[in-house]
């Protein structure tokens, strides 16, 4: 079927929280760690069947959000040079649009990640003068319907993003007396520093493809063996995230062979790693923010690993290097390139895994029942895999972003073309059937 989706755009507006900002509240810092973020949003796509009108899902969509807006009003507001968010209730962006697609025809092509980008806002980072929230509504024939949310990752890191929207989801089922409101205020322990010294973000690249790999519950456990480590010195039993994070490393290291190999070039294998547990004394997790650093970890010689490229201890050892000492040096004023730096004149080339499945992203229910389909969409950031658990939490989708040229022969490698032609869209019916309900 053509994959073709034309995305017409009914309405457009900014949600505003529904009660006003305190004028004191007006000047929201940011930290160190919100600046060194990178400057990209974070993308996130739901589908949704539900027996509501049309007219019910938009007034219940924009008043909840209006009210969660009240309690993480920076996103409300417009972010200023990496340095303050001028929290003026100017508003979320909103977006309402119509698809003349079914949502089963969608579907049949989703092994393109384009086809989830359609649903995305179309507000590219570079040109959104600041706006840190941006959501759309799309409605299907068939009745069903596409949520998507961007969030600035100057703001918020991926526990901050998921914080919000399970806050959002909660005023949408029961009103926001229940939730329990964001701590704020990470600047006072990671005070921010002038821009120009701010080490420079992950370069930005237009040319990035992002494509989507299924491993079911037999495939993980094989490749969890075959990365087990039986010596005494080794890392034993990996997890499932080590485990598919080194079968990814290794086919796309065996695919592209890389031409730079020798002394001149370093590899690196990173990790997001939330540190509120490892600060003394730990911060709750409803603090709000980047409360988290990347964990980077050089991947042992190449030759080395004679064509098995098992990063599983890299990635370990690079998450034990995050401890309460690495942290209390953060807060006592060193950088983070400072106390991770490795390069010694070297070109680094860094690959970088990120769990999103730790976050309950099939239970995101607004009051209309959970999500038939939940996933990321691409990353604008090279040499980025992250991982999103399927609603029955025994396999794994991995939404892979490389270069053009990269992913050409990474999705042609041998071991690649099966788990990327038989992908899944996560959620079965009783009968087995995914489309079922449709």
């Amino acid at each position: 079927m053509n994959s073709h989706i034309d995305i017409q755009f009914i309405s457009k507006g900014f949600i505003k929280p529904s009660v006003p900002t305190p004028d004191h509240l007006r000047h929201y810092q940011l930290s160190y760690l919100d600046q060194i973020a990178p400057s990209s949003f974070m993308p996130m796509v739901l589908f949704y069947k539900s027996n509501l009108t049309r007219q019910e899902l938009c007034n219940r969509f924009k008043k909840s959000l209006s009210e969660v807006l009240t309690f993480y009003y920076p996103l409300a507001g417009r972010v200023k040079s990496k340095l303050w968010v001028d929290c003026n209730d100017e508003g979320a962006f909103y977006l309402e649009a119509d698809v003349k697609r079914k949502l089963p025809d969608v579907f049949d092509n989703l092994s393109s990640n384009e086809v989830l980008e359609k649903f995305l806002p179309p507000l590219e980072f570079g040109n959104s003068n600041g706006v840190p929230l941006a959501v759309q509504l799309t409605f299907f024939e068939c009745g069903s319907m596409a949520m998507s949310v961007k969030v600035s990752h100057e703001i918020s890191d991926g526990l901050s993003y998921f914080m919000f929207v399970n806050a959002w989801t909660a005023v949408a089922r029961r009103g926001a007396g229940l939730i329990k409101p964001p701590v704020l205020g990470a600047a006072n322990f990671f005070p921010p520093k002038e821009p120009s010294s701010l080490p420079s973000n992950p370069r930005i690249v237009k040319t990035i493809v992002t494509d989507r790999f299924y491993f079911d519950a037999a495939k993980i456990a094989e490749l969890v063996n075959k990365y087990t480590d039986n010596t005494a010195t080794g890392v034993g039993r990996p997890s499932r995230f080590e485990a598919l994070s080194s079968f990814i490393w290794n086919r796309f290291m065996v695919s592209t062979q890389p031409a730079k190999l020798g002394d001149d070039i370093i590899y690196t294998v990173r990790t997001g790693v939330n540190i509120r547990p490892k600060m003394q004394p730990p911060l709750t997790e409803n603090y709000f923010g980047n409360i988290s650093v990347v964990a980077v970890s050089p991947v042992p010689s190449l030759e080395a690993n004679h064509g098995n490229y098992n990063i599983a201890s890299s990635l370990r050892n690079a998450v034990k290097q995050i401890n309460p000492e690495f942290v209390k040096q953060l807060r006592n004023g060193k950088t983070v390139d400072t106390l991770q730096r490795m390069d010694n004149g070297k070109e680094i080339i860094p690959f970088v895994f990120t769990k999103l499945s730790r976050y309950p992203l099939h239970e995101l229910d607004f009051g209309w029942g959970s999500p038939v389909y939940g996933g990321s969409a691409a990353f604008v950031i090279k040499n980025n895999v992250s991982f999103v658990e399927t609603e029955t939490r025994d396999g794994i989708e991995a939404f892979v972003s490389l270069s053009e040229d990269e992913m050409a022969k990474f999705v042609a490698d041998k071991e690649m073309i099966p788990i990327r032609s038989t992908a899944k869209r996560g959620r079965k019916s009783e009968s087995g059937s995914i489309l079922a309900r449709f």
